[in-house]
């Protein structure tokens, strides 16, 4: 059974009437009719039954229609869950993203996560705090996975993105070379217009 019947046969079960499903879907109400007539074949059952004489669009789920709305309805939003959850881990906008920040750069956080998190509602975010004797130790370790650094950052093997260059407080966003994903573009692109929205 092809995806495409699956969604008619869900839509039909909620809309009871061929017409509106046909317009929900984007399709004439004659393929709809043939999607569920090849369904009913598959089945070896009526799935649904005219509510008022063979030609009214308005139909009734029989009792094994019922049945199947029920299970294909389940699976069908585990679908969906799966490929929105998929779409969402390839952006990198989901999970938990862990974020690195020394005591003398904190007032610079709130506006930042405030953007990130009204943008990516789906990625929790840890804060932690870096201790300024070891400023990419936990970094390195994968103990943040970004942090707000002040300026200069010359590390070899880390990626910093100046935020403010001002010469008494600059800080930048730092993440692993190695370790770069859309997430923390992401960070870093909320990081940018906030800092934009401050003037």
């Amino acid at each position: 059974m092809e995806l495409r019947d699956i969604e008619i046969f869900l839509a039909l079960a909620e809309e009871l009437h061929v017409g509106r499903t046909a317009d929900r879907l984007q399709l004439s109400a004659e393929q709809v009719r043939l999607s569920i007539a090849e369904q009913e074949r598959r089945v070896g059952a009526s799935l649904f039954e005219p509510a008022n004489g063979r030609d009214d669009p308005r139909v009734a789920l029989t009792p094994i229609g019922r049945h199947l709305y029920a299970d294909l309805d389940a699976g069908y939003r585990r679908i969906q869950d799966g490929f929105a959850t998929a779409a969402a881990s390839a952006r990198g906008h989901t999970g938990t993203l862990a974020l690195g920040i020394t005591s003398t750069l904190g007032q610079e956080l709130a506006p930042i996560t405030r953007l990130f998190r009204a943008r990516h509602p789906g990625c929790e975010l840890q804060i932690r705090e870096v201790h300024h004797s070891d400023p990419f130790g936990p970094l390195r370790a994968g103990d943040v996975d970004i942090q707000l650094s002040p300026l200069p950052v010359d590390e070899p093997d880390i990626i910093c993105l100046p935020v403010d260059e001002s010469p008494e407080r600059g800080w930048g966003l730092a993440w692993r070379a190695t370790g770069e994903t859309s997430v923390h573009r992401a960070f870093a692109q909320a990081a940018l217009d906030a800092r934009a929205e401050r003037g």
